[in-house]
């Protein structure tokens, strides 16, 4: 579940920033469906940036990049027993279920709220009178202000002429056409997994903001500027409230009559949208290469579980072919518990059950694992590291550490 965690925290980097660029670089133009597109597909991007892999080999960095901060090369934490290990194991399983149980119960009372606003929805559409068209389902209530969701039109009885009725109907239909409400459920949706994100929340009001400014330009095109905006107006301070599933304010609508009346942005200004490329980039490289916040710590947290040996023995060493069976039975037979707070927990079945704790880090050059615990420190080097597959190389002495007789390569899975 740590995994889930450290999931959503990197979803919520990329949406951050992405979501900045958007405010620095693209709020201010008018291509505002291609603005609309930028933001559905950068929640869309985050969500994927964090499944890239570019596998990490303790032999090669072929970027020759480091991206690892001073703090964690000299980052290290020292228990002085094995007692202090296991107290630290349970400590940090502790505080992992704290967050969880806090993270679930607000994003489930969130998504809660939304399928009863759904739900709402869809019982006011069931019990009032429809008209049912080639475009749209028309849907006379007074529960409801003048909105759309999805195909359906919810219009108030209201003191409107037949021209305003026009535009508004105008108005909602490109809502529908567009399918707007499937953006607005999409920020919706996965803003109640993003609670503790605050760009969340802004990017759902932009794509709104977006969704009234097309709808907009839409009707205009018909349609005198100066009688919409003088509609919206009536329409803000009225009786009747004017909006696509959310309530508008005042400064709302002044802001989509600025709207009306902005030049055209020069269509050379669409380059802005391309330097959003070195982004996607840095959040590729960030998440999946070579930062050990998010590559190779991150990957190691969990469980891993042995699942092959290989054993090449160097000229000299005597190994009978009963010790070599038995070796090779030993890595199966043995499970690693990386946590986040830096102990480790290995177990082996061989035999024997056979438990020992410690402490485990990244070295500074990112090629080895190096473990210390119960009196003893070793080393083994990271052939391959991915999300899912751990291959490691120990080098393996004689008890006088002097004579090396040969190397164990190990392939472990993450359960």
């Amino acid at each position: 579940m740590m995994e889930f965690l450290l999931y959503i925290f990197k979803v919520n980097i990329g949406i951050c920033v992405f979501y900045s660029f958007y405010r620095l670089a693209l709020h201010s133009l008018s291509f505002h469906q291609w603005n609309r597109f930028y933001l559905v597909g950068m929640v869309i991007l985050s969500g994927f940036i964090p499944w890239v892999e570019i596998p990490l080999s303790g032999m090669d960095n072929r970027f020759g990049l480091d991206f690892q901060p001073r703090f964690f090369q000299n980052f290290q934490v020292n228990l002085p027993d094995s007692q202090v290990a296991e107290k630290a194991v349970t400590d940090s399983f502790s505080m992992i279920n704290g967050l969880l149980f806090l993270y679930f119960s607000v994003a489930l009372c969130l998504l809660t709220k939304f399928f009863l606003d759904i739900w709402q929805v869809v019982k006011i559409i069931k019990k009032s009178k429809k008209k049912k068209t080639s475009e749209y389902v028309l849907v006379e209530t007074d529960e409801l202000p003048i909105s759309s969701f999805f195909g359906y039109l919810f219009l108030q009885n209201a003191d409107l002429s037949e021209k305003e009725l026009r535009q508004i109907i105008r108005h909602e239909q490109v809502h529908i056409r567009e399918m707007h409400s499937f953006d607005l459920m999409f920020f919706q949706f996965l803003r109640a997994f993003s609670w503790f994100n605050p760009i969340m929340g802004l990017a759902k009001k932009s794509i709104s903001e977006l969704h009234e400014y097309i709808a907009d330009a839409d009707v205009v095109r018909t349609s005198s500027p100066a009688d919409y905006a003088r509609l919206l107006l009536k329409l803000s301070v009225g009786t009747v409230q004017y909006n696509a599933l959310n309530k508008f304010s005042t400064i709302k609508i002044k802001l989509r009559i600025m709207k009306l009346n902005q030049m055209q942005s020069d269509k050379s200004q669409k380059i802005r949208f391309a330097l959003a490329m070195p982004l996607l980039a840095m959040l590729v490289m960030l998440f999946s290469y070579g930062s050990p916040l998010f590559a190779q710590e991150s990957m190691l947290i969990g469980t891993w579980k042995g699942a092959d040996m290989k054993m090449k023995f160097n000229e000299g060493a005597t190994v009978t072919q009963d010790a070599y069976d038995d070796m090779a039975l030993l890595i199966p037979k043995t499970t690693y518990l990386f946590n986040a707070d830096g102990t480790f927990k290995y177990t082996s079945t061989h035999r024997e059950t056979y438990e020992e704790t410690g402490t485990w880090k990244i070295s500074a050059d990112k090629k080895f694992i190096e473990f210390e615990g119960q009196g003893k420190k070793v080393q083994h080097e990271i052939i391959e590291l991915s999300s899912k597959k751990l291959i490691t190389k120990e080098i393996q002495k004689n008890s006088g550490g002097v004579f090396t007789w040969g190397e164990f390569t190990a392939t472990y899975v993450k359960e």
